[in-house]
């Protein structure tokens, strides 16, 4: 998560043109980095711990404004604040 918002915070500087793109790789490396972080540098071996936490990297994406996810017509905010609620309420109901 650090990663993703230090890049975003740098996307002021980016022509509005290249924004798009930029954006989806951010979130891509974010997504695909999660689970690959977490088992070097955390040890986490379980497969469905790094599952969830590599959804909840994209859920946290949705609700901190959308990222790539904001220039899609059917996005808004709130839809995003709905799916981190939601996800932190049923995340932990998984024993496994």
């Amino acid at each position: 998560m650090g990663l993703y918002l230090t890049l975003y915070g740098m996307m002021g500087a980016v022509p509005k043109s290249q924004k798009k793109v930029l954006l989806w790789i951010i979130f891509g490396v974010g997504l695909v980095g999660t689970p690959f972080y977490l088992r070097l540098a955390a040890s986490v071996t379980k497969k469905m711990q790094l599952l969830i936490s590599t959804v909840a990297f994209a859920v946290w994406v949705l609700a901190t404004g959308g990222g790539p996810f904001a220039g899609f017509p059917w996005y808004h905010e709130v839809y995003g604040s709905m799916a981190l609620i939601m996800f932190t309420f049923l995340a932990p109901m998984y024993k496994g």
